[in-house]
């Protein structure tokens, strides 16, 4: 019978004592999981409907298989449509940011803007940037079934307590790890057709910046090391409301000619 990996049990009475609902906090799925698959479920509901080689939560990397009976998934409701829209932002810039306590994480679902909308960020870049409409009321993030019992609270005690002295997880020593921060290009402001904006967040650290163009955005992503390949699109609203809102670096317009 399908269980809660320990370590997800942990992470969930840590969400509970800051105040989330019991009841908003789900790990093992329902009979809609039951049927059709997913990280909510471990290799004997698999087994039993068909699917434990050729569902996603199994075949798509190494580390999901074999995997056990251990339901792999996090789901978290209870929390206003903002404090949705804000840890789900905050979850996938920290798992693009590569912070060594989002590695096991496979993929993040959620509430993509205050408005609404479904987002999904996908590790492996496999899965499309969508999700069912059920994920506006509840973020849900899905682990590595390799990673059964590791560690799954101290992400979640870094977002809810920001100044506690428990340190940030750190890679180990013989672990190669890429932390270029990243950079979020926004679309141009409508009344400013020629300034652009972009998010950045490095080691956690969160920076707005103002361009005049994408092109120097650009250059300047590769002054700080960064990938274009790293580079995504968003709202120009939406992001620099994710990420402070104040620039740190202005770029000012240039004067127009007579």
């Amino acid at each position: 019978m399908s269980y809660a990996d320990p370590a997800l049990i942990q992470a969930r009475n840590y969400l509970i004592s800051i105040g989330i609902p019991v009841d908003s906090i789900g790990i093992i799925g329902d009979q809609s999981h039951r049927s059709s698959g997913g990280y909510h479920v471990g290799n004997d509901v698999l087994a039993m409907i068909g699917k434990l080689n050729t569902d996603y939560s199994k075949r798509q990397t190494d580390l999901d298989r074999p995997g056990s009976n251990a339901a792999m998934a996090l789901d978290i409701g209870g929390l206003s449509g903002r404090q949705l829209y804000e840890l789900t932002a905050w979850l996938i810039a920290q798992c693009r940011a590569g912070t060594h306590d989002t590695r096991n994480i496979r993929e993040v679902i959620g509430r993509r803007s205050l408005s609404g909308g479904v987002t999904r960020y996908d590790a492996l870049g496999i899965l499309p940037d969508a999700g069912t409409a059920d994920h506006e009321s509840h973020t849900h993030i899905s682990y590595y079934r390799d990673s059964e019992g590791g560690d799954k609270t101290s992400l979640f005690r870094r977002y809810y307590q920001p100044d506690s002295s428990t340190p940030v997880p750190g890679p180990s020593e013989d672990e190669e790890i890429d932390m270029k921060p990243l950079i979020v290009f926004t679309a141009a402001e409508s009344d400013l057709p020629h300034r652009w904006g972009m998010g950045v967040v490095s080691g956690g650290e969160r920076m707005w910046f103002e361009t005049l163009d994408q092109d120097q955005g650009t250059a300047y992503a590769v002054s700080q090391g960064v990938s274009a390949s790293t580079l995504s699109q968003s709202s120009f609203a939406e992001t620099r409301e994710q990420f402070g809102g104040t620039p740190a670096i202005t770029r000012s317009l240039p004067p127009a000619l007579d």
